[in-house]
């Protein structure tokens, strides 16, 4: 889950599964710096040899569809 409030959220969620805004856009940032972030489409397109990236992929995925993964991450 990526959260506006961590802290009141962690009162009442799983705190290892939460993680700020915040924090999620420096993670975000970081992996853009290092990585070519794809769609999944992409990235299967990539690995089935249909197209070719200029460095290594990253695919961002969440396996729970909590309101504010829409509202914060996407």
């Amino acid at each position: 889950r990526v959260t506006d409030d961590f802290e009141r959220e962690r009162r009442t969620g799983i705190e290892s599964c939460l993680v700020s805004r915040e924090t999620f856009r420096r993670h975000v940032g970081w992996l853009a710096s290092r990585f070519e972030l794809a769609t999944m489409s992409r990235a299967v397109e990539i690995l089935t040899g249909r197209a070719t990236a200029r460095r290594d992929v990253a695919v961002l995925t969440f396996d729970d569809g909590y309101e504010d993964v829409l509202l914060h991450a996407l």
